[in-house]
């Protein structure tokens, strides 16, 4: 009977394991189908994808030429001086360098890039560095030799190619933030010289950290490229370029209000276009700007004259020192305009006092805009 009832048990284990094997067995097979499905669903990325997503970028960036916008200044010219350091190009400029500019440059034992007419050919590769608007590029550059942009401002009206390119656009306080991130992404290094440029144009374009525009990312990327260029003060160098920047003794009205100009082309609410001249002169000596008023305006008024295309002109002068910005314009027309949407604290004769606006990408073209889209 214990045979016969052991031989009973293992009958029934063999049933129970017909019972049980058969499903379990239907079971793996579908989650075996059903893994393969997913598997074969994922996209396929090969080996090194990090290193592919650089290159896609730096193929479009190799042998190009770098240059920012016209009337440069420091952001534009380290921007396309790190660019062409990094991806193996040449460095341009768009216009003559400021005393800032020339200031860093001779720190930092770096020469003066060469000048975009004489580098660009036909046939180049060009990659705009500090600037998309179209009225911003330079006119001896095609808009289709155009490969890459590299920016911290916000379209407003880039340029058009024919071709597909490649944009890097990042709210950041300055390009050369961008630029320096793309060294670390890449596991380079700059140089000594590259990084204090780089370091200085961050400085500049965020007025040490107190414009509107700066992000923690600034930050951050400051702390990094000070230890390579070995500067122990960051504050003390801002210092010593807000210095150099107010250095305009010997400069005319014209050069004063072309030193930092850019034009916008705005729409207004029947799609028409309105283009608008927009100047900034920073410095920590405000007083010798505000006796010169008289002077500055008479060449704004004389400047739209010769360029009819242009509808309003405005000039900020701003006051590094204090953080306070004051405005000029000719037009009793722009005038009327910059009342309605500054709301000045106060008005001096042909002076508005803007209070502590200082950053022309945030604080002054955004309300403008706003103005004639609503128009």
């Amino acid at each position: 009977q214990r045979r016969v009832h052991g031989d009973g048990q293992r009958d029934m284990v063999r049933v129970w394991d017909r019972r049980v094997s058969v499903p379990l067995y239907v079971v793996c097979l579908c989650a075996f189908f059903l893994l393969l499905t997913i598997w074969r669903t994922q996209p396929v990325v090969p080996n090194g994808s990090q290193e592919l997503k650089v290159d896609l970028y730096s193929k479009a960036a190799e042998n190009a030429i770098f240059v920012g916008h016209t009337n440069p200044d420091t952001d534009s010219i380290c921007a396309a001086i790190a660019a062409a350091d990094l991806f193996g190009g040449t460095a341009a400029k768009a216009g003559e360098i400021n005393s800032e500019t020339q200031f860093v440059l001779n720190s930092f034992h770096l020469p003066i890039p060469r000048n975009i007419e004489d580098a660009v050919k036909s046939g180049s590769s060009v990659c705009l560095v500090d600037h998309n608007e179209a009225s911003q590029v330079h006119p001896s550059i095609h808009p289709d030799q155009v490969r890459y942009i590299i920016d911290h401002h916000g379209l407003m009206r880039p340029l058009s190619p024919s071709e597909p390119i490649h944009i890097q656009i990042h709210p950041v306080g300055s390009t050369a933030t961008i630029l320096a991130h793309r060294y670390f992404s890449m596991s380079r290094i700059p140089s000594l010289a590259v990084a204090g440029c780089l370091l200085c144009a961050v400085l500049s374009d965020t007025v040490n950290f107190k414009s509107p525009t700066t992000t923690q990312f600034d930050k951050d990327i400051v702390q990094r490229l000070a230890v390579i260029a070995k500067i122990s003060d960051v504050s003390k160098l801002a210092n010593k370029l807000f210095e150099a920047k107010s250095d305009i003794s010997n400069l005319s009205a014209e050069q004063l209000l072309k030193r930092d100009y850019k034009e916008f082309v705005f729409l207004n609410g029947r799609h028409e276009q309105i283009k608008v001249a927009f100047a900034v002169i920073e410095t920590v000596r405000i007083q010798p700007l505000v006796d010169r008023k008289n002077e500055l305006l008479q060449v704004m008024s004389h400047y739209q004259d010769l360029h009819k295309e242009i509808q309003h002109i405005y000039l900020a002068l701003v006051d590094l020192g204090n953080l306070q910005s004051y405005l000029l314009t000719p037009s009793s027309a722009s005038s009327d305009i910059a009342r309605q949407i500054y709301k000045p604290q106060s008005v001096h004769g042909v002076l508005m006092s803007l209070g502590n606006r200082v950053s022309r990408k945030k604080e002054f073209i955004p309300p403008l805009l706003n103005y004639f889209a609503s128009t």
